[in-house]
């Protein structure tokens, strides 16, 4: 974090505690002295109960922010980490009103569903999903900008090289910022879905001064209209051993530029039945 960041985070933490503790002491607790608060449903406890959770549930929003500021200079933010922030700090809301009013206040039930729905959106992540309109022609869709399929695969080609830069350059940053939010990243093991889970496998590929792999693109393809492309090559690994290919598809943006959505590694064998030799 730079320092407007930690000076944002810090200042939230502290008006949160600060709105707490102040406010029990000063405020509330004089406030709940008067004899002629309120009853609702019959009780002056339930007014009271709502008012102290109510007042807290505003330190809990701020601390929810402080939260959101603290990973917007991290590589590893995306709208996926947004959601999921509002999905804890409405779950929190929904157990201090569920607790605090003894499950009289419905306020809770409201407040978990925003919750759980938050949840939801941070696994699938519709946020990133484009819809163009209905008139618009396929070479409309990203902003009218028309090119020829053999521009755009040599675009794509030199994505795909910076790409791969990233990892004889040892910037995990730059890495990060071809990678979609919504992407899925697949080996034989298991899918690595979303940026963060995937910036988080592939830290430790970053981590040594000597990249432990290398790629090169060998074959480029695009769709028409310039939407989708497809990426195939070698995988070389630092003895210079090539034993895998990588596949990926790449989405390009309303802003024209590339994003990875989808990768695959597979080895390479020899087929069964097949003699080299005839070759």
């Amino acid at each position: 974090m730079n320092l407007a960041n930690i000076l944002a985070v810090t200042s939230l933490i502290f008006l949160a505690l600060a709105h707490s503790y102040l406010g029990e002491r000063f405020i509330l607790i004089r406030l709940f002295r008067r004899v002629d608060l309120p009853a609702i449903w019959g009780s002056a406890e339930f007014t009271k109960r709502t008012l102290r959770f109510a007042w807290h549930l505003t330190s809990v929003a701020w601390l929810g922010f402080a939260a959101i500021l603290a990973q917007l200079r991290n590589d590893y933010f995306s709208s996926s980490t947004l959601a999921g922030i509002i999905a804890v700090v409405f779950l929190v809301h929904a157990l201090v009103s569920f607790f605090s009013s003894k499950g009289r206040h419905f306020s809770w039930a409201l407040f978990l569903v925003v919750s759980i729905s938050s949840y939801a959106i941070s696994g699938a992540n519709p946020l990133q999903i484009q819809t163009p309109h209905a008139n618009q022609a396929p070479s409309d869709k990203m902003q009218g900008l028309k090119h020829s399929q053999d521009e755009m695969r040599a675009q794509l080609r030199q994505t795909e090289i910076a790409f791969a830069k990233t990892m004889a350059d040892r910037d995990f940053k730059s890495f990060a910022s071809f990678i979609a939010d919504d992407a899925i990243f697949m080996n034989e093991k298991e899918a690595l879905r979303g940026k963060a889970s995937i910036l988080a496998a592939w830290k430790k590929f970053y981590s040594n001064t000597t990249p432990p792999f290398s790629w090169q693109p060998d074959f480029v393809e695009v769709l028409a209209d310039a939407s989708l492309g497809h990426t195939e090559g070698p995988v070389t690994d630092a003895k210079g051993n090539t034993s895998i290919r990588f596949a990926s598809t790449w989405r390009r943006d309303a802003q024209g530029q590339w994003k990875i959505v989808f990768d695959h590694g597979y080895p390479i064998c020899a087929c069964l039945g097949v003699d080299k030799t005839d070759k």
